[in-house]
């Protein structure tokens, strides 16, 4: 009867071990949940947040130097010029507030969105708002097509801006008319294009931010579009694909940190 019992058990424990062995490593997925699992591939809905946590996100307040960003408006440059934008947009990555990382956040940044949500954060006092105006080497040179549909690096995002090969996605993309009369006293009438990308291009922003997270919570932070072009000669320096003028891209990179300031 011994015999019987431990020829008909084994069997049934083999099964057992292979069901185990072969069945997805399931868990929280969620870095921001306090039973995150670094090892789980496929999350399956546990994830649990402190009772004492709250959503956080970015509020965005676009301008043309004083005035409320609006497209087909004519505004002045640094140095006087008439400038017209058609559109404006940048990758926004690798978001940090205080010591949470929201690194698997990806936005891409324009006028007409001002909001944009991080994700859970622990209540209390948080500062030091950093983040990428770029994407991140080891995702810049992923294929756009195997992004969710909905992510912003996805090839179905309407909005999406990537050259289509090495060099991967375009950064900044500014485009619109700027008056390239010597005197500056013509129309915005000449086509300006600036698409700013590559790894050695990408750019990370500090800011000082102070946020009190109670309950959900927003940072607001100013960007004031022109000054992607300060002391950019805009009658003579008004196109570059980064590689082809690579001198007016650099430019552009270094007046990113300009750009933005908290409100």
């Amino acid at each position: 009867m011994k015999n019987s019992f431990i020829k008909w058990a084994m069997p049934a424990f083999a099964i057992i071990a292979m069901s185990t062995g072969c069945s997805d490593n399931e868990g929280c997925t969620d870095p921001n949940a306090i039973n995150y699992d670094a090892e789980a591939e496929t999350d399956n809905g546990s994830c649990v947040y402190d009772s004492s946590s709250a959503e956080v996100s970015i509020h965005f307040h676009s301008k043309l130097g004083a005035a409320d960003f609006a497209y087909d408006t004519d505004a002045l440059n640094w140095d006087g010029r008439k400038v017209r934008f058609t559109r404006a947009q940048f990758y926004m990555s690798k978001v940090s507030l205080g010591t949470q990382a929201f690194g698997d956040k990806y936005f891409l940044v324009n006028p007409d969105v001002e909001h944009y949500v991080l994700g859970n954060i622990a209540a209390g006092h948080h500062h030091d708002l950093v983040f990428n105006v770029g994407v991140d080497s080891a995702s810049n040179h992923l294929d756009p097509a195997t992004w969710p549909s909905n992510h912003a690096l996805s090839s179905n995002n309407p909005d999406h801006f990537h050259w289509g090969w090495d060099p991967g996605y375009i950064f900044i993309a500014l485009e619109g008319l700027v008056d390239t009369t010597a005197d500056k006293s013509g129309e915005a009438n000449a086509p300006f294009i600036f698409h700013i990308g590559m790894d050695n291009l990408l750019t990370q922003v500090e800011l000082m931010a102070h946020a009190d997270v109670e309950g959900n919570t927003m940072v607001t932070v100013e960007i004031d579009w022109l000054k992607f072009f300060t002391n950019i000669d805009m009658r003579t320096d008004n196109f570059t694909h980064t590689m082809g003028n690579m001198m007016l891209a650099q430019a552009v990179k270094n007046n990113v940190t300009t750009v933005f300031t908290v409100e």
